[in-house]
């Protein structure tokens, strides 16, 4: 049977929102250290994050359902600036605490913190007043998660700060390594979280799981061999838990009595990763159409 719920978890766009006012469902833990508030912008409108005290940061946060499983994660940001101060910008999805997947837009660069605590460098250098679309993906289960700028996959199956069982929030502060200095300014809008599909637990194979999802899903994929063919007809992210180990085998068959590829693509905005894909009648993968990835796999 599918999975139980709505898949579509959180979804803010702040378009029906009144400027000048709190978003809705929003709250500071320091309401004297600056605000949140929604703004006309050139993407409509949207939610502009303002640190004004080198005393603290406000920390804006939204909660949502706590969730376990897999999910994705995703929204836009901008800064007011790239270099010096008003960056240091902060955006995390966590627990309630301080186990999170983070990312952050720093002086000069876009990074996260590890699981040891240590900075690690995505970019060096970013643009400003320049929308950016992050997206995580998130093992919850696993402790891990995978983060997207502009759909390019930078880090795969890093490691949330600190263990945790459940997510249920997403936060904007000021980096902790600023030292209070910087006062980020920024904007944030088009917040989705999304459940994902996940292959073997919600569904025993891949294909039912991509039939099963609706445009713009993540069907994730744990560590196993699956003999079979995959057909994706939508827009979707197919993603393996390792490519060392997570295997599609087409077994050199001909399902139907056609010559299939392991994995055929006949629409645009796939994003497929983390599998080895081997013993192909045909092709491994074979790709129509437009704005499709396919990267980090093993390919025989």
């Amino acid at each position: 049977s599918p999975p139980a719920g709505p898949k579509v978890v959180l979804h803010q766009d702040f378009d029906n929102e009144t400027i000048g006012a709190t978003p809705s469902h929003w709250n500071l833990t320091n309401k004297t250290s600056g605000s949140i508030l929604v703004e006309k912008t050139d993407r409509g409108k949207s939610a502009k994050f303002v640190d004004n005290s080198a005393k603290g940061s406000p920390g804006a946060y939204r909660n949502f359902a706590e969730q376990k499983g897999a999910i994705a994660v995703s929204f836009a940001v901008k800064l007011v600036n790239n270099t010096g101060k008003n960056t240091g910008l902060e955006i995390c999805v966590d627990n309630g605490t301080s186990a999170c997947a983070n990312i952050i837009f720093g002086n000069g660069t876009i990074q996260y913190r590890n699981q040891n605590g240590q900075l690690i460098t995505l970019r060096c250098s970013y643009v400003a007043n320049r929308w950016y679309r992050i997206k995580f993906i998130m093992d919850i289960v696993g402790n891990v998660y995978n983060i997207h700028i502009d759909d390019h996959l930078e880090v795969m199956n890093t490691k949330f700060t600190e263990p945790c069982d459940q997510v249920h929030r997403i936060v904007i502060n000021e980096t902790s390594t600023s030292g209070g200095a910087l006062l980020p300014i920024g904007d944030i809008d088009d917040i989705e979280v999304r459940k994902g599909i996940v292959i073997p637990t919600d569904f025993p194979t891949i294909q039912e799981g991509v039939n099963e999802a609706d445009p713009g899903d993540t069907v994730f994929v744990k560590n196993r061999t699956y003999f079979e063919n995959v057909r994706i007809t939508k827009s979707l992210y197919l993603v393996g838990e390792d490519r060392n180990a997570t295997i599609i085998d087409g077994r050199f068959t001909e399902p139907g009595g056609q010559e299939l590829d392991v994995i055929s693509v006949s629409c645009s905005n796939v994003t497929i990763y983390g599998f080895t894909i081997k013993n192909a009648k045909t092709n491994g993968v074979s790709v129509e159409w437009l704005n499709n990835t396919i990267t980090n796999n093993i390919i025989i």
